[in-house]
């Protein structure tokens, strides 16, 4: 069973997860999610450095940039960036 908190999966540990000897990894992975969240964000940071004539030829605005990143911390920013992109190429 799988549990989210802000989006973020944490894996229930039952009996099954104790014997299969995965108690680590089900331990790890509320940190690996968290670490995959900030990774995800520094991506997204270097297109934020761009400039506007560049941002227009892959379907963004500085707006959407804002937007991306004013959103909670666990969101995941790329994801946001390229759901943008996919509406502003509808509404051309």
């Amino acid at each position: 069973m799988q549990l989210t908190h802000n989006n973020l999966p944490i894996p229930a540990v039952n009996a099954e997860v104790i014997q299969s000897g995965n108690l680590t990894a089900a331990i790890l992975a509320p940190f690996k999610a968290i670490a995959r969240v900030l990774e995800n964000r520094r991506a997204a940071r270097q297109i934020r450095g761009l400039e506007a004539h560049l941002l227009k030829d892959i379907g963004l605005e500085r707006n959407d940039i804002y937007q991306a990143f004013d959103t909670k911390w666990e969101h995941n920013v790329p994801y946001v960036l390229s759901r943008r992109r996919h509406e502003n190429r509808i509404c051309r």
